[in-house]
């Protein structure tokens, strides 16, 4: 079963290789992520480097928080992602808004819509990558590679968790 654990691995970084280094697509949601991306990265170089740890800092005391809340009440943890969501969006498109307005100088909402449709652990993954490894094609694409794999190896141990004896897969 090891040899079909591989394949998995191997199957989802072969669907990958042949477009890491594609141009980016410019009408796609592609850029839309590295558009956010670059509007996160635009707001933390204006901060100083002490706000931006201490941003850090409650960033990942409020995760342990949340971590908590979940394990101790699901119903308050649900409830409490209601305000942190509507914050986290609020703060994105102010930002975002002025950073139309001061670098192109219009606002048009129309190019804003995608603000709300994407949550934010894809903005803070192209962040990482942009800060990383800066603006390059391959780059943009390190991360869905590296979520593939850990996609693969997920649906390896779900198979082995419902494969039965008999050698069916799953029981109907």
């Amino acid at each position: 079963m090891k040899k079909i654990f591989w394949i998995f691995v191997l199957v989802s970084i072969l669907v990958h290789i042949p477009a890491i280094n594609f141009p980016l697509a410019t009408l796609e949601d592609e850029s839309f992520h590295i558009e956010r991306a670059i509007y996160t990265t635009e707001i933390l170089n204006t901060i100083p480097i002490w706000a931006f740890m201490l941003l850090i800092i409650s960033l990942i005391i409020s995760i342990y928080l949340l971590y908590k809340l979940y394990n101790k009440n699901n119903t308050l943890f649900l409830l409490s992602l209601i305000p942190l969501s509507s914050i986290y969006y609020y703060l994105v498109t102010y930002f975002a808004t002025k950073f139309n307005i001061s670098h192109f100088g219009v606002l048009d909402y129309h190019n804003l819509v995608w603000l709300v449709r994407y949550g934010s652990l894809g903005t803070l993954t192209y962040t990482i990558q942009l800060f990383t490894f800066g603006y390059r094609e391959w780059a943009m694409r390190l991360f869905p590679l590296i979520f593939s794999i850990l996609t693969s190896i997920y649906l390896y141990k779900l198979i082995l968790l419902y494969k039965m004896k008999d050698g069916h897969f799953f029981l109907l």
